[in-house]
């Protein structure tokens, strides 16, 4: 929607910093609804709400402000915060943590 070609270069950079805030955010969503389908919920929420605070909003300071990225700075902040919370509930899922807890409460069937 512009000529500038200062605007058309950030954006391209910033849609090439989204590509893994989308890796992030899709391996989130699969992996914590398979945990939430294994009755493994607390986790999940717990690390959401550190990493969000703890990760995403310092790094995009960070990013953004401290080392003068902008906009794109913001994005790695939340792709960073992304990224760990997928890698925090994948290994979760590999270490099987979460089938203690489906066990407890499955439907037994006479």
């Amino acid at each position: 929607f512009t000529d500038n070609k200062e605007i058309i270069e950030m954006g391209k950079r910033t849609m090439f910093v989204v590509i893994f805030l989308e890796i992030g955010r899709l391996s989130n969503l699969v992996v914590i609804q398979a945990l939430r389908a294994g009755n493994d919920v607390i986790f999940p929420v717990i690390i959401a709400i550190i990493s969000m605070l703890g990760v995403s909003v310092p790094a995009a300071y960070i990013f953004a402000i401290v080392l003068d990225f902008g906009v794109i700075g913001i994005f790695m902040g939340f792709a960073l915060d992304e990224l760990l919370r997928g890698t925090l509930v994948f290994i979760r899922w590999i270490k099987k943590d979460w089938q203690q807890k489906a066990k407890l409460n499955a439907i037994t069937v006479p």
